[in-house]
């Protein structure tokens, strides 16, 4: 038999033909075996690629919705904050009608007064309080001495 220890450096030579046949078996499975290998690192790298790919469109989707959240945000305040200053000036408005409106109230209510005041001024004494003189001379509006204008001798 070739299989026994013998001689030196032809042993692979000596290999018999079941020997190689199975060897080669064993190198082509372990070749399959490498591209199979290889295979599914190439669509490992490809699924990572691809998931990197989807969480960078979420990362950008997520920070554009940010974006918009903050600018409607910020809409919402800037439209509260001209509905608020409206409503001030409305406000406002009013108050100032209500206090134009006292105003004018207040200056008819004095000038009324004032009117009163010169109707009493300018009427002569009421019939019983009068004591029986009559118009001419004694009174406010008479042309007499005692009414203040200093009437007597005349220049």
């Amino acid at each position: 038999g070739g299989r026994g220890g013998g001689g030196g450096g032809g042993g692979l030579i000596r290999l018999s033909a079941a020997r190689v046949s199975s060897l080669m078996s064993k190198c082509v499975n372990l070749q399959a075996e490498l591209e199979g290998e290889h295979e599914r690192a190439v669509a490992h790298r490809e699924a990572v690629a691809e998931q990197r790919r989807l969480a960078d469109e979420r990362l950008a989707q997520m920070e554009a919705e940010r974006l918009a959240a903050l600018e409607a945000e910020a809409e919402a305040r800037a439209k509260a904050a001209a509905e608020e200053q409206a409503l001030i000036a409305a406000k406002k408005a009013q108050l100032e009608a209500k206090l134009s409106f006292w105003r004018e109230e207040e200056a008819r209510e004095k000038e009324q007064q004032a009117a009163e005041k010169r109707q009493k001024s300018k009427r002569p004494p009421s019939p019983d309080s009068r004591s029986g003189d009559s118009d001419d001379g004694g009174g406010d509006g008479g042309g007499g001495d005692g009414d203040g204008d200093g009437g007597d001798g005349g220049g």
